[in-house]
């Protein structure tokens, strides 16, 4: 059963901290929905908050929606997501000119 976060709420619970320009961190990403959150926050208050988004490869299983439409690990979906925030954001706000992505995705393959 899946049920997405809202992402709502979660921008909510963003703009109740005062501060517009903080690193925001999210040890276990999933899809990045708290992400996605912390875009659209910045751009309706042209905030300049950062993130570091923290997802393990984890595979998904081959019988899944999400594996048929070319998906193979949690960490892709993250990665997806967060593009299309991004550009869902640059279409609807497009007098923001703040951060709209990611920098650099790094993997770790052995547990530690």
């Amino acid at each position: 059963i899946y049920n997405p976060k809202n992402i709502y709420l979660i921008q909510y619970l963003i703009a109740l901290i005062q501060d517009k320009d903080f690193t925001f961190l999210d040890f276990f990403a999933g899809s990045a929905s708290s992400i996605h959150a912390l875009m659209e926050q910045n751009a309706k208050d042209n905030g300049a908050r950062r993130f570091i988004a923290v997802q393990l490869p984890e595979k998904i299983e081959n019988s899944s929606v999400a594996y048929e439409a070319g998906y193979k690990t949690i960490s892709d979906i993250s990665k997806e997501r967060i593009r299309r925030a991004a550009t869902k954001i640059k279409q609807e706000k497009p007098s923001y000119d703040g951060d709209h992505g990611f920098k650099k995705l790094c993997y770790l393959t052995k547990s530690i």
